[in-house]
């Protein structure tokens, strides 16, 4: 059976809606041939707890770290006090370390973390939180929760981008090689550097960066920074009028060597393919739209054609199309 390593501030027997998925996904992983082992913090001050969340756990290792955050010291000063107030720590210390207050779990977590993977070395991570970052590179993977109506998963993504319907090269090389012919010199940098990264003519290979997300949350990026001031004006506009489903797989493409920049605000993206997170992944209307340095490709998923047709692509020409910041993410 392979081995899960699951990272969580919170766990019984604290109480509330967070605890209780983190419980029942350790809890039934098992069934799917997967043993858990959890990691977490040592008693902590709480208003709501629910021991009884201990017994989903039977037969599970739990591993749990010391923390410095105000709701482990309240829990250390007043453990023979019985707890009845509303917070989890002073006010103003909670204050003091916004915007995470659990950021002083972090070091002990990430010790003890490492430990954990030299001990039993585990197949995968799974975190409610970012910590899976700062651990190690011998995990495999990481287990990623997605909605109830995401019928795409991440894992598929990287063999739809390489089938007939949304390979890049076969699609698309000779309208990128024809624009790029047509673009005065001083515009065709990024065109350029992503062709010969992708005809094997650069020792920096593509890269790709996926993220799933609502597709209003996406277009409200669009009125922002950096998006706004940065994405060309055709692939912003174009996008707010696109018909999109309720959750869209983005997945930015750039080349190693911009993506190795020192300075985070350096690190530029050269376009990005968006796919239909609800769709099936065999359907040919999961793609959405290609945008690749010079051009733009669309399939509005909301046209009617005729059923013995596919659904046609427009495309469009990106005059002085420029590298641009990816889009942060909260």
């Amino acid at each position: 059976m392979k081995k899960v390593l699951i990272v969580t501030y919170y766990a019984p027997p604290v109480g509330m809606a967070g605890v209780l998925r983190v419980t029942k996904l350790a809890k039934f992983l098992p069934e799917f041939g997967w043993q858990p082992i959890l990691l977490t913090v040592k008693p902590i001050s709480y208003f709501l707890y629910d021991p009884d969340l201990l017994n989903d756990l039977a037969g599970i290792t739990i591993y749990r770290s010391e923390s410095l955050d105000p709701a482990r010291l309240l829990y250390f000063f007043r453990k023979d006090k019985p707890i009845t107030v509303k917070s989890t720590g002073p006010l103003f210390i909670n204050y003091l370390l916004f915007p995470d207050a659990k950021v002083l779990w972090v070091p002990f977590a990430v010790s003890l973390g490492k430990k954990l993977i030299e001990q039993e070395f585990p197949d995968m991570l799974a975190s409610k939180g970012g910590l899976y970052n700062t651990f190690t590179e011998d995990i495999d993977g990481m287990i990623v929760p997605v909605p109830e109506k995401v019928y795409i998963l991440g894992e598929y993504l990287e063999d739809m981008i390489k089938t007939e319907v949304l390979d890049i090269k076969k699609q698309f090389i000779n309208d990128l090689c024809t624009i790029v012919k047509t673009m005065p010199v001083e515009q065709t940098v990024a065109a350029s550097t992503f062709l010969n990264s992708l005809l094997n003519l650069s020792e920096s290979p593509i890269v790709l960066r996926t993220y799933l997300i609502p597709s209003v949350k996406y277009k409200e990026s669009l009125t922002k920074k950096p998006l706004a001031t940065e994405m060309h004006e055709i692939v912003r506009d174009k996008y707010k009028r696109l018909g999109m489903p309720r959750y869209i797989w983005v997945t930015e493409i750039t080349t190693a060597e911009m993506m190795s920049k020192e300075i985070q605000s350096e690190r530029k993206i050269l376009g990005e393919i968006i796919v239909d997170a609800t769709a099936n992944k065999y359907s040919f209307s999961a793609f959405l739209a290609v945008h690749l340095p010079g051009m733009l490709a669309i399939n509005d998923i909301n046209k009617k054609i005729d059923d013995t047709d596919k659904k046609p692509i427009q495309k469009f020409p990106l005059p002085n199309d420029k590298p641009y910041s990816h889009a942060i993410r909260g």
